[in-house]
Parts: C-alpha cells; sequence; structure tokens
C-alpha cells in the first residue's frame, strides 16, 4: 500500500508541475455546487497604479469582485487569486503562464481593469511602467493583445473570453501620444474567441468618469484620481456568473443589459465573437445528477435549447400551458405559483440575481413551468399555493450554487422547511457583487418572498397585517376589534375611489393596510392612488415595497418594521389568488373558443372585451319574483346568523383583547378559555362559531314565543353572538317581541349601539352600523319585487326635476338622466314603472358582468346597491370581484360595510345610504345555501 501511496503522490507532482493543479481550494468547498466537469482557468489583472498616465484607484477592487466571483464558480486563477498593478515583464510572464494552463473543450477567461490603446489598427494593455512609446518602441512599453492567447495544439479550450474594463472610446487620457481612432480596433478574431470592452461607439462621453472611476472631467486628465466606484462591467460580469449553465452569448447579453441599465443608457459595452460562439454553450456548466439543483438546471436547458420562434402575448403561453379544455383543478393551482412569480419578476425585473435574462413572454412560461414541475417533484408539493410560490420565486431567481449554499436545496429534498424563511432572506445578505440599485431590488425581493411564504400561517387580510406591526409614529391605528373594522373598511372605500377598475381581493387588502398606515387622507393624495388611477399596477408594487422610510425631525429614517410590513402588503398585492388564475384560464379558453368560430382576437384583448364577443349581453332582466319567494322559504336561521356574523367579525387565529379589554379570537368568539397566547386554525374558528350560535339558540330559545321566521332567528343570533345571550334573554327586545310588537322589538336592536371606553359609555360606530345591520335583517319582508320595495321604503319621491351637476336632473325615486329626457312631472305610479325598468337594466348589467353562479336574492342585492350608487361606481368596488373569485363571504362583508356618505348617479347624495346598505347585506344574506 505505501509503493502506491508513492506512486499517486509521484504522479500527482509531475500533473502539477505541468500545470494541472487543481483550482484554488478555496473554490472547492465541501459539496460546492455546481461540481466541476472542466478545466476552467482564469487571468485576472487590475491595473491602476500607473506612474505616468491618469491612476485608475478602483482597478483593484473591479479585479477582486470578478476573482471572487470566477473562483465561487470553480475556475483556477493564475496566480491564485486577482493580480494587481502589473509591470510589462509580470504582464507578459503571467499571460504566457494562462496561455499554457488552457485545456481542450475547457474555459478561458482573460479579465482586466486598467488603460488599453490602439495604435494602427492593433490594440495593446498598458501595465503600469509604461511610458512614452514611439513606434519602434510601441511592443516594450505596452502589451500587445492580438495573438496573445493561443496554446498549443490540441489545447484550445472552447471558450476564450476576453474582458478589457476602463477601457474608453477615444484618447487615452494622460497619454504621451494622440490614438488614431476613436475605439478599439476590431481585430480579427478565432473561431473560440469573444471580446467584451468597457464601452462601444456611440458610448456618450458622459459615462467616461464613470468608466474610469474617477472624478475627474474627461477634458483635464490629471496622474491622480479620487474616484473609487467599481466599475459597472466588473459587477455585470459577476452577476451573470452566476447563471449556471448560460450559453456564453446569452451571458454577454445579460452584461450589456445590465450596463446599459445602470449607466442610464450612457454606455454600452462593444461584444464581438467568432464564428463558432453560437454552438460554445456554456460559460459554467454541470454535471448530470439526481439532486433537485441539477434537475433545475436541467429543466431550464431544456428550455432555452428549445426552438422557439418570435416572442409571443402572453395569452398564448398560457394556452400553451392549459393544454385540454379538461384540465382538472390542479391546473389551476399550479398555475397560481407561475402568475404569481411573474408579477414579482416585472415589479423587480433586476432582482434576477442567478438567472439568464429572457424578454420572450413564452419562453419565460415554459421555464417557469419547468422549474415548477421539477419543484413538484420534491418535498415542496406538500406546500400551500403561495409557499410554493415563494419557493419557484426564489429557485428561478437565485443561482443553484448560492441556493446549495444556504441550504434550501436540502430544505426542500428533505420537507424540513422550519428555517425556509430565515435562509431565503439570508440570500439577501451576500449581494455584494452587484450594482447598489441591483442589490436594493434582491433585498426587497427576498424579504417579500419571505413574506409570501408566510402569509398562509400568519392571516392575509388587512386586519392580520395590521395587527402583526406596530404603527407609524403619529398614526392611530387600533390593533384589533370594531374600531380597526371601521378604520379598514374607510380605507377599502378610499383605495376604491383611487381604482377606475375593479380590484382583486389581495389587491384591496394590501392596499387597504397601506392606506390605514399612511391614514386615509394621504393614501387618497399619494402617488400610490394616483398609480391606481392610471392602472399602473406594477408601479404600485414598487412604490409599497420601497417606501419604508419614515421622517425624524428633518432626516429621513430607513424603518425595518415598517419595511417589514411593506414586505407583507406588497407580497399579498402581487400573489395570484386560485380564483385569478381561475380567470386567466377562463381567459384563455375564451380567446380559443372565438378563434375556433373564425372571430379574430387581439393580443391585448381585455377579458370583458372577450366575454362581450363570446356572450350574447343581456339589456334587460326582470326581478326574479318566485325565486325570491323560495329563499325567504328555504332560508336557514343558523347558518344565515353565521354568514351575518363574519360579515362583522374579522377573522384573528391569535387572541387579542378587544376595544373593552375581552379576550377574543376567531371571529369574535369571547369566553374563559380564550386566553393570551392562544392561537387556532381557520376551521377551529368556524367551530367556534357555529358551536357558540348553536348553544345560543339552545338557551333563547324556550323564552321566544311566537314562531320565527329565519332572517328573524339570524339576526337575533348576531345580536346575542355580540353582547352575549345573558343579556338578549333580559331584554326589551324579546319582552317586545313575545308581544307580538315586532316594529318596537326591531328598534331595540339600535340600543345595543354602546360600548364602555376608558371607564365612559360611547356609540361605537362600527356597533351602530351593525345594529342597524340586524334591525334591516329583522324587518326583512317577502316582496315579490324585493329590490324596488327596498328602494322605494328608503327613497323620497321627487315628482318634478331637480337640477344636479353636468346637466344631469334628479326625479322619481332617485332617477337621475339628462333633464332634457326626463318628464316634467311624475307621480308615483309613473315614478314606480321608470324604477322598475331601471332596476330591470341595471340587473341585466350585473348579470352579464358575474363569472359565477349566484342566488337570485343575491343578485337583488347587488342590485339595490349598483341603483343607489350607480353602475359605474359600483363597479369600482371589489363586490363584483369578490364574487367572481368565489369569496361571497368579502363581498357580503364589502356590501355591509362600504362607508356611508355615498354620491350617486349625478353627483346627487344618496338618501338613507346606510339603511338601503343593511337592507343589501340582510338580503343577501338570504341567499346563503351551504
Amino acid at each position: 500500500m505505501r509503493g502506491w501511496a508513492g506512486l499517486v503522490l509521484a504522479i500527482c507532482t509531475l500533473l502539477s508541475l505541468a500545470g494541472c493543479q487543481p483550482s484554488d481550494p478555496s473554490a472547492r468547498q465541501s459539496a460546492d455546487y455546481p461540481p466541476v466537469v472542466e478545466e476552467r482557468v482564469a487571468l485576472v489583472i487590475g491595473n491602476g497604479g500607473y506612474r505616468e498616465f491618469l491612476r485608475l484607484p478602483a482597478a483593484r477592487q473591479d479585479a477582486d469582485i470578478v476573482a471572487d466571483a470566477l473562483r465561487r464558480q470553480g475556475f483556477t486563477l493564475i496566480g491564485g487569486g486577482a493580480l494587481h498593478d502589473l509591470d510589462w515583464a509580470e504582464m507578459v510572464q503571467y499571460m504566457r503562464v494562462f496561455e499554457a494552463r488552457m485545456r481542450e473543450g475547457g474555459v478561458a477567461v482573460f479579465y482586466h481593469s486598467g488603460h488599453a490603446a490602439q495604435i494602427n489598427g492593433e490594440n495593446f494593455l498598458v501595465p503600469v511602467d509604461a511610458g512614452a512609446w514611439q513606434s519602434d518602441t510601441v511592443d516594450t512599453e505596452l502589451v500587445r493583445l492580438a495573438g496573445s492567447f493561443r496554446p498549443p495544439a490540441g489545447r484550445e479550450p472552447r471558450i476564450k473570453l476576453i474582458l478589457l474594463d476602463r477601457t474608453l472610446p477615444g484618447p487615452l487620457l494622460g497619454g504621451p501620444v494622440p490614438v488614431l481612432d476613436m475605439t478599439l480596433a476590431e481585430e480579427e478574431l478565432e473561431p473560440n474567441e469573444i471580446q467584451i470592452f468597457a464601452a462601444a461607439p456611440g458610448s456618450r462621453i458622459e459615462a467616461a468618469e464613470m468608466i474610469l472611476g474617477t472624478s475627474q472631467a474627461s477634458g483635464s486628465p490629471t496622474p491622480e484620481a479620487s474616484g473609487e466606484q467599481p466599475s459597472i462591467l466588473a459587477q455585470a460580469f459577476a452577476d451573470a456568473l452566476r447563471t449556471p449553465y448560460a450559453p456564453i452569448l446569452s451571458v454577454a447579453y445579460q452584461i450589456n443589459v445590465i450596463v446599459a441599465d445602470h449607466t442610464d443608457d450612457h454606455q454600452h459595452v462593444m461584444t464581438r465573437f467568432g464564428g463558432d460562439m453560437a454552438e460554445a454553450g456554456p460559460l459554467v456548466g454541470t454535471e448530470d445528477s439526481n439532486s433537485l439543483l441539477a434537475r433545475l438546471d436541467e429543466a431550464e436547458r431544456n428550455v432555452l435549447a428549445a426552438n422557439r420562434g418570435a416572442s409571443q402575448p402572453i395569452r398564448s403561453s398560457i394556452s400553451q400551458l392549459i393544454g385540454s379544455e379538461t384540465r382538472s383543478i390542479q391546473a389551476v393551482s399550479d398555475t397560481v405559483a407561475t402568475l404569481t412569480v411573474l408579477n414579482i419578476d416585472e415589479t423587480f425585473p433586476l432582482s434576477r440575481s442567478g438567472r439568464i435574462f429572457v424578454a420572450d413572454d413564452a419562453t419565460e412560461m415554459a421555464r417557469l413551468e419547468a422549474w415548477r414541475r421539477v419543484l413538484e417533484e420534491s418535498r415542496a408539493s406538500t406546500l400551500d399555493d403561495w409557499q410554493k410560490s415563494a419557493v419557484l420565486s426564489v429557485t428561478s431567481s437565485t443561482s443553484s450554487n448560492r441556493l446549495h449554499a444556504a441550504g434550501i436545496d436540502a430544505m426542500l429534498e428533505s420537507g424540513d422547511f422550519g428555517g425556509l424563511p430565515d435562509a431565503i432572506e439570508g440570500l439577501s445578505q451576500d449581494v455584494s457583487a452587484v450594482t447598489e440599485t441591483a442589490r436594493i431590488s434582491i433585498e426587497r425581493r427576498r424579504i417579500i418572498e419571505r413574506a409570501l411564504f408566510e402569509l398562509s400561517a400568519n392571516g392575509h387580510g388587512a386586519g392580520s397585517i395590521v395587527s402583526r406591526f406596530d404603527p407609524r409614529p403619529g398614526v392611530n391605528e387600533p390593533d384589533g376589534g370594531v374600531l380597526l373594522d371601521a378604520r379598514l373598511n374607510r380605507a377599502r372605500s378610499a383605495v376604491a375611489d383611487c381604482s377606475p377598475t375593479p380590484l382583486n381581493a389581495n389587491q384591496m387588502e394590501a392596499l387597504a393596510s397601506f392606506a390605514s398606515s399612511v391614514s386615509i387622507s394621504g393614501f387618497q393624495n399619494s402617488s400610490v392612488c394616483r398609480r391606481l388611477g392610471d392602472r399602473q399596477m406594477l408601479q404600485v408594487a414598487r412604490e409599497m415595497a420601497y417606501s419604508s422610510f419614515t421622517i425624524d425631525g428633518e432626516r429621513i429614517v430607513h424603518d425595518e418594521n415598517l419595511m417589514r410590513r411593506r414586505a407583507y402588503e406588497t407580497a399579498l398585492f402581487l400573489a395570484v389568488t386560485e380564483g385569478a388564475a381561475r380567470d386567466r384560464l377562463h381567459e384563455v379558453r375564451l380567446a380559443r373558443s372565438l378563434e375556433a368560430q373564425g372571430i379574430e382576437v387581439a393580443a391585448n384583448a381585455t377579458e370583458q372585451e372577450l366575454q362581450a364577443a363570446a356572450v350574447p349581453q343581456l339589456e334587460t332582466v326582470a326581478p326574479p319574483t318566485a325565486a325570491v319567494a323560495q329563499a325567504f322559504s328555504a332560508a336557514d336561521g343558523l347558518r344565515n346568523a353565521a354568514y351575518f356574523i363574519r360579515m362583522f367579525e374579522g377573522l384573528e387565529l391569535n387572541a387579542y383583547q378587544d376595544i373593552v379589554g375581552v379576550w377574543t379570537i376567531g371571529f369574535g368568539t369571547t369566553g374563559p378559555d380564550i386566553v393570551p397566547g392562544l392561537h387556532i386554525t381557520q376551521d377551529q374558528a368556524q367551530r367556534y362559531l357555529l358551536d357558540y350560535i348553536e348553544a345560543d339558540w339552545r338557551a333563547l330559545d324556550p323564552g321566544i314565543e311566537p314562531e320565527l321566521a329565519s332572517h328573524e332567528q339570524a339576526a337575533i343570533l348576531s345580536l346575542s353572538y355580540n353582547v352575549g345571550r345573558g343579556n338578549v334573554a333580559g331584554s326589551t327586545l324579546l319582552r317586545e317581541l313575545n308581544q307580538e310588537n315586532r316594529p318596537a322589538a326591531a328598534e331595540e336592536f339600535l340600543a345595543w349601539n354602546h360600548a364602555r371606553i376608558d371607564g365612559e359609555l360611547r356609540v361605537v360606530r362600527g356597533l351602530d352600523r351593525r345594529r342597524h345591520a340586524e334591525r334591516a335583517l329583522f324587518l326583512m319582508q317577502q316582496d315579490p319585487e324585493i329590490a324596488q320595495a327596498v328602494i322605494i321604503d328608503h327613497t323620497t319621491l321627487t315628482e318634478r326635476p331637480q337640477d344636479l351637476a353636468q346637466g344631469q336632473a334628479l326625479i322619481g325615486f332617485g332617477q337621475v338622466g339628462p333633464r332634457d329626457t326626463l318628464p316634467r312631472r311624475v307621480d308615483a305610479v309613473a315614478a314606480q314603472e321608470m324604477l322598475r325598468a331601471e332596476l330591470n337594466r341595471t340587473r341585466a348589467e350585473i348579470t352579464n358582468r358575474l363569472e359565477r353562479p349566484l342566488e337570485p336574492v343575491q343578485i337583488e342585492a347587488l342590485t339595490i346597491m349598483a341603483y343607489a350608487m350607480g353602475l359605474e361606481r359600483f363597479e369600482r368596488t371589489p363586490i363584483l370581484t369578490y364574487i367572481n373569485e368565489g369569496n361571497t363571504q368579502a363581498a357580503l362583508a364589502a356590501i355591509g360595510y362600504w362607508e356611508d356618505a355615498q354620491s350617486g348617479p349625478g353627483g346627487r347624495q344618496v338618501e338613507n345610504w346606510s339603511e338601503l346598505r343593511s337592507n343589501a347585506a340582510a338580503l343577501f344574506t338570504m341567499g346563503f345555501r351551504s
């Protein structure tokens, strides 16, 4: 055995002398990813300490950045690392060693940050000891670039990459002789060679100082320079290196995009390549493996290698995803993650710190889907949709070696996700090799991905976000209870006023939290509100993500707590719901169906336009008289009570104290078992609610003499749940009810609108609103044309036209129109006919906009709201969006809580808005069947 060991040692010694020793040990940490499968060698030089020319103090830092990035990817660095301030002899020596170390099929990278010059059509590098040169001394003062890297026969690498940094498209600053041309020479390249120079023809002269890293004006060079900023090219190259298996031309393209973007389009790199580069393959490769990361890399490689045509509109790419018309609900769930990550990518375009830039929508969608399918084969398949979105986002924007270093691949394969949020956020702390703007973008993206991963567990309504974080200084945000509910509903109303189109549930809740944190008036005057008005949703997300600063006296201070709250709000705003994903798939099916019928569909057609082309639009819909009667007869008081109560009781999964100090949890459940620190699931909260309601009814039923309709039972149970069954059992309300005096009993609901706050009994607005809604539910009367009956009950008859704004006038029971189209006078009968016709048109418009089945009595509730507010204003609320997403409970809450003092069509003030809204909420409750 000793003899074999000696032989192996001797062989290794010979290989070392021949230049084949392993690369720098610092690049071979345990279980590094990706593993090296080819010879990678690099020579990195930073020349800044010039003796007779303009000094470039940041050139050393440039070289260090590039050397560190190459070392991380397993490159052998000539000289063991970055080489600084080389004279002529040293440069020539190290370049010969570099040339000798090249291997067939390998990759060779040469990087030089320093001066370069073109003389008589040839390019030269300038060593730090160079002085004035003449035509016969050029080769002893400067280092000729052409022909410098020609290894022995049979050792040609598949890629020779040459990067010249801090070169300018003009004379050498401080040089003794002018350069003849304005650019470095375009010398003939070998087939396997690619050159990237810091500045291309057309780069603006304003970029000179940035390229040189100086604070000098380009017209007054001296041997001294004070700037020490690393070059954009060095940082862009280091960033691009993080992408495993990126084809070399993709790396070059990504570098140019980053440089142009971060210099405000002043600087463009000059890229030239030989004839074999298109087929040269990746700059950094990985070996085949069954590991999760290797499979992710393989999936990306297969997608990018596919022969895709010109860029396609996003609808076409989604169509490719869903395939046949019979895709199951799993297809919708799968698409949630893909669409969410697309939102994140578009919001933070500079945050893809380790993957290839792809401009084509179809290719990007296919790549995300390929990655998602790989993740589904790991333990990540057990996560919920938003957690999967967070994982897909971080894996699709981070290089595999960094994912491995953070241990994320091990967590995904083992199913141990406890440390995953910290690991995701930790990826934001190692971004030193990118530009400052990109660094901030990456940091925010990582924190938002963490928030997205945690949303499901911590609750994703506006109330959950507000309760999780301390309020901003000077902003009075309640931490729970009816005061917070009231504030958030005012915030939702303000958000709807800013947005000309309906928002989905996630967007509404995220913006409601944001508006609450900056004050309602502050939000209405903010740039976020203006961008909503312009429908600039990605800009809205960016502004939320970056608005984490507060004013401390005269200083602007970064607020860590506020940054994390903004991350939760932005994550929720960008997160696609299952309903929204279903809508996107439905949109594709509509487009495909229309195309099959020979109807031309524009690529950017909205879903409304597709719907209009696919389905004949209804013009009028008569009142559902028979369905209303059936709804009243089939209603279930206990079930209706549960839905009605949830309208007013926000869901809190952690115990909190309400405004009077009572420990509360779930949907407002209280009792001796509710103690500080208690945490429950949403299913437990629902069970608590139903058990409580059933127990209340068992206690109250023996003391109620008359037979109750289901809506009367639901109203009493809502009151009992809020104030306690004992208080209701001995109340005047039940005494009046038992005497068959229902109108007097209904008025008694309003007496329970007080709460003791700081020792004083006060009227609480949220309680008052709830009591009015309970009274409306209690008094609900069955009427064949119930929407018309509610409007007439709460609207004063106007017999003659009353002028409003912009040539509009009011007549009848709230009817608004141009004055010259209205009759001069109407009586009650004529006004009812006008109202009936208008309600039929409003009901038809609502029906046209519904994408899910809805009970007729619930459509009647929406018709009341839309008529009173005006259809245009009603459509800007989130109510229809909630319904189309399948969240009818959120729609009920929006109906019941929409802010008072609404203005209707023509700018008129809506009469008895609170009563109308309460009746609409009560009627909507009657439609719940399960």
